[in-house]
């Protein structure tokens, strides 16, 4: 039981720090920038457009009896919406392949080339899909040189264009950057997560898994709020929320061992949960937090679970040195 609580909470680390596949888009994050549709030139019914996450993907809708399709970067066929509402895309278009990664570093295969007949595969339905356009958002890790001091400024406006039943329509928007917030009020939420170190002096490890599995609900309300954030067809597998499930799991299951081991596979769970929060970091600080929760729910949360993982792993490895000490020697 043990080594397999350690195999999970390992795999789980070396899941949450591998890249996502290139078939999985990368979900909506914290952000300083936030993207909007000013218009659809000319308007025309039927056909509908915002941007969801903060600046992350590009939905687009189209009504029964609408055919849609979107330009890619040269101008060729990349998304295809027919008159039943089938979603398709183009695999030789080499839009195909960037639009699976925020910064577009994705590998363009040879057969991908703008000028080649379309080749066109299902993956969706309903009349809707979202995807990551790089005209719509700033495609760098680095503030824009152009933006001066700490206020909502303008970045650029952008332009997709599309055909509508045959006929030319650019969907029109603007890029805004906005300055980080204070962490101040999330790192007050945090505080609460030093509680754990009280089990040092109970020696109770059973108290430090507790106060693991608590951590780990908070964070998935959060996590799960994130993941729901995305547009349905752009989630992918919630990864953050599977892996506070690990770190529950885990917390769980050491509440069947004697003390020294549950002590040692508590800090396991903090370890987790640390882990989680740490990636996290961006949600106390950005301005914009793509979730379904309340802004200050997310950044309480990932200050309460990072500050509660360290705790843990603090009180439990500490626990475990006394236990140990107390051992008779032989």
């Amino acid at each position: 039981m043990k080594s397999a609580v350690s195999v999970l909470a390992g795999a789980c680390l070396v899941w949450m720090a591998t890249p996502a596949p290139p078939a999985m888009a990368d979900p909506a994050v914290p952000t300083n920038y936030t993207s909007e549709v000013t218009g659809i030139e000319p308007a025309v019914d039927g056909v509908e457009a915002e941007v969801v996450g903060g600046d992350a993907f590009l939905s687009v809708h189209a009504g029964p009896g609408t055919e849609l399709v979107v330009l890619g970067y040269r101008d060729e066929p990349y998304l295809r919406i027919d008159p039943e509402g089938a979603v398709w895309r183009n695999r030789r278009s080499p839009a195909t392949y960037l639009n699976d990664d925020r910064y577009g570093q994705r590998e363009i295969p040879a057969e991908a080339e703008a000028a080649a007949d379309p080749e066109w595969e299902l993956i969706g339905g309903q009349g809707r899909w979202s995807w990551h356009d790089h005209r719509i958002h700033w495609m760098s890790p680095d503030r824009p040189p152009q933006l001066t001091g700490d206020r909502e400024q303008e970045v650029f406006e952008w332009e997709v264009p599309m055909l509508v039943d045959g006929e030319e329509v650019v969907v029109t928007g603007r890029l805004a950057w906005r300055p980080d917030v204070s962490p101040f009020p999330a790192a007050l939420v945090g505080l609460a997560g030093l509680i754990p170190l009280v089990a040092v002096r109970r020696r109770s490890s059973a108290l430090m898994s507790w106060f693991a599995i608590g951590a780990g609900g908070v964070g998935a309300v959060a996590a799960i709020g994130q993941w729901l954030a995305s547009p349905a067809d752009a989630r992918g597998f919630p990864v953050a929320a599977t892996f506070l499930g690990v770190a529950v799991v885990v917390a769980l299951a050491s509440l069947r061992f004697d003390r020294a081991r549950s002590a040692r596979s508590a800090a396991i769970a903090g370890a987790l949960l640390a882990g989680w929060g740490w990636s996290r970091l961006a949600t106390l600080t950005r301005p914009i937090v793509p979730s379904v929760n309340p802004e200050w729910l997310d950044r309480g949360a990932t200050a309460l679970v990072l500050v509660t993982g360290v705790a843990v792993v603090v009180a439990a490895l500490t626990l475990s040195g006394r236990l140990l000490s107390d051992e008779p020697q032989r």
